[in-house]
C-alpha cells in the first residue's frame, strides 16, 4: 500500500507493531493454542479488515505456531504476500543481547532468518531490539546479519541524552554503534502502556485519545508508534503479575478494533515500517549515540528495569546464564559452527522469558536438559 505524504495527512502518520512471543515465561505450555486463538487469530482479522498492523515474532514463535496451528501461519504469509502487513525480525529467541557473547547473537539471527525464509519465505530487513535492551555493539551485529533498521525505545535515551530535542521522536534517526550505524524507528514506553491501560478499561476513551491527540499534534509532521509491545496480553492473561487487570465483559479485541478505527476517522493514517523509512530524508537524520555513562545499556519501561533483570532475577539466573555459558564454551571448543543445531539449541536456552516468571515446571526442566546438554561433551 502506497502512501502519498502531503500537508493534509502529514501530522497523522502513525505505526503499530505487534510483538507475539509463545516462549512468553508464565504461559504454560498447553495453553499456547489458546494464546493463538484468543490473541493472534484476532490480530490478523484486525489486518484484514484493512489496518496494516506490523507483526514482530521470533522464530521459535513461528516454530510453535506451525505446530499448533498452520493455518494461522499460511494466513500470515498470505498478508504478508499482499502488503497487508509487515514482518520485523528479531532472531530465533527474544535473547536480551548485550548479555551474552556476540557468537550468540549471531547465531540467534541466522537461525532467526533461516525460519522466516523457511516458513514465510522472506527475510525481514527491519529488526526488533529484545526488550529494547540495547548497546552499541548490537548495531554492529545487526548490520552483519543483514538488518537495515532497528527499532528502539525513545524515552529512556532521551531521559539521559539531554542535549537531544523532543521531535527528534516523530522520525527516524540514525542509532550509532561501534563500527557500524543503522536507522533506528522508535516506540514509545508511554504509548504503548497508555494503549494497554485504555484496552483493560484502567482509562477510558476520551483519555486516551486525548492522549493520542496531543502527542500526534506535537509530532509536526511525524510519525508516532500507536503500540509497539505485547499481543498476549489482550483477551488473555498470563498470570505473570498479582496486578494484572481483570478480563472485562466486553472482548477487549473489540474494544481495540473500536479505538484503531475511531483514530483513523480522526484523520491518522495507519503506515508499516518500512513506510516510515521510505519518506525519511536521512540527511537531516541525527546520528545518536543511545548509551550513556547513566544508563550503559538502555532498556524500555520505568526505571526499575535494567538488564541485572536478566542477569540475576528470575528463579535463580545466576546459575541458569553460569550453565548457559559452559555449554557455550564447550560448543565453542568443539569447533561447531553457527548453522549447526547445537548452536540453535543454545540459543533457545539462552531466551529472555527463562529468567523472569518462568513457571517451575518449565524451570526444572531447564536446568535438567542444560546439564544434559553439556554432559555430551564430557
Amino acid at each position: 500500500m502506497d502512501i502519498t505524504i502531503t500537508k493534509k495527512n502529514q501530522r497523522t502518520l502513525v505505526y503499530s507493531i505487534f510483538h507475539l512471543n509463545l516462549a512468553y515465561s508464565s504461559i504454560p505450555e498447553e495453553k499456547r493454542g489458546e494464546v493463538i486463538e484468543k490473541c493472534y487469530w484476532p490480530l490478523l482479522r484486525l489486518i484484514e479488515s484493512g489496518l496494516p498492523l506490523a507483526i514482530e515474532t521470533p522464530g521459535y514463535t513461528l516454530e510453535q505456531i506451525k505446530k499448533l496451528d498452520a493455518g494461522w501461519l499460511k494466513r500470515f504469509k498470505k498478508l504478508l504476500e499482499e502488503g497487508k502487513t509487515e514482518l520485523v525480525g528479531s532472531g530465533y529467541m527474544q535473547i536480551i543481547g548485550p548479555l551474552v557473547p556476540a557468537k550468540v547473537n549471531e547465531a540467534n539471527f541466522f537461525w532467526g532468518n533461516k525460519i522466516y525464509k523457511d516458513l514465510l519465505g522472506i527475510v525481514p530487513n527491519v529488526a526488533f531490539i529484545n526488550e529494547h535492551t540495547f548497546s552499541r555493539g548490537m548495531v554492529d551485529l545487526y548490520k552483519e546479519a543483514g538488518y537495515q533498521t532497528i527499532v528502539m525505545d525513545w524515552n529512556n535515551p532521551y531521559r539521559f541524552n539531554q542535549d537531544w530535542k523532543r521531535e527528534w521522536q516523530f522520525m527516524p534517526q540514525i542509532a550509532l554503534g561501534i563500527k557500524s550505524k543503522l536507522p533506528v524507528i522508535w516506540s514509545n514506553t508511554v504509548s504503548f502502556q497508555k494503549f494497554q491501560r485504555y484496552t483493560h478499561s484502567e482509562i477510558d476513551e476520551e483519555e486516551y485519545l486525548n492522549y493520542v491527540d496531543n502527542i500526534v499534534a506535537l509530532g509536526k509532521g511525524g510519525y508516532f508508534p500507536v503500540y509497539v509491545g505485547d499481543t498476549e496480553i489482550f483477551d488473555f492473561r498470563p498470570s505473570r503479575y498479582h496486578t494484572e487487570a481483570p478480563m472485562g465483559e466486553h472482548p477487549e479485541w473489540n474494544k481495540i478494533r473500536s479505538i484503531l478505527v475511531s483514530l483513523r476517522s480522526r484523520g491518522c493514517t495507519f503506515v508499516l515500517p518500512s513506510q516510515v523509512l521510505k519518506t525519511r530524508d536521512f540527511k537531516k537524520a541525527k546520528l545518536l549515540d543511545l548509551c550513556t555513562a547513566e544508563q550503559p545499556i538502555p532498556v524500555k519501561k520505568q526505571e526499575k528495569y535494567t538488564s541485572i533483570r536478566w542477569a540475576l532475577a528470575g528463579r535463580n539466573d545466576l546459575l541458569v546464564n553460569t550453565l548457559c555459558y559452559r555449554l557455550f564454551g564447550k560448543i565453542k571448543k568443539s569447533g561447531v559452527k553457527i548453522s549447526d543445531k547445537k548452536f540453535k539449541e543454545l540459543c533457545y536456552y539462552w531466551g529472555s522469558d527463562f529468567r523472569t516468571h518462568i513457571t517451575e515446571e518449565r524451570f526444572s526442566r531447564l536446568l535438567l536438559d542444560l546439564k544434559a546438554l553439556a554432559g555430551e561433551y564430557e
